[in-house]
């Protein structure tokens, strides 16, 4: 979607783990079960519903749940448990 007269791209779709090649079954796809994943910019995502951790780096894992916001560095990287499979708003910039 683009800004009427500007050009700019305001929003788009984040690839779906099928376009990414990744199999279905992983953390990724919002499915239960791990993935190992870096975002590449700056991103926020609110928790409408599932449940899990995020572990940064090899530091310390944070729980996420229904209602919980995150905000994600450009360049983070870590590894996601999926418990319950969420729903989520992603904004990326």
């Amino acid at each position: 979607m683009r800004c009427a007269g500007s050009g700019q791209t305001v929003l788009r779709k984040i690839a779906c783990a099928s376009e990414a090649g990744l199999p279905e079954t992983r953390g990724t796809a919002g499915l239960p079960g791990a993935c190992r994943c870096n975002v590449k910019e700056a991103e926020e995502m609110h928790f409408l519903s599932g449940a899990g951790t995020f572990a940064p780096g090899g530091r310390d894992a944070l729980e996420f749940g229904a209602g919980d916001t995150l905000f994600f560095a450009a360049s983070t990287g870590g590894l996601w448990q999926v418990r319950e499979a969420p729903r989520k708003v992603c904004v990326s910039f």
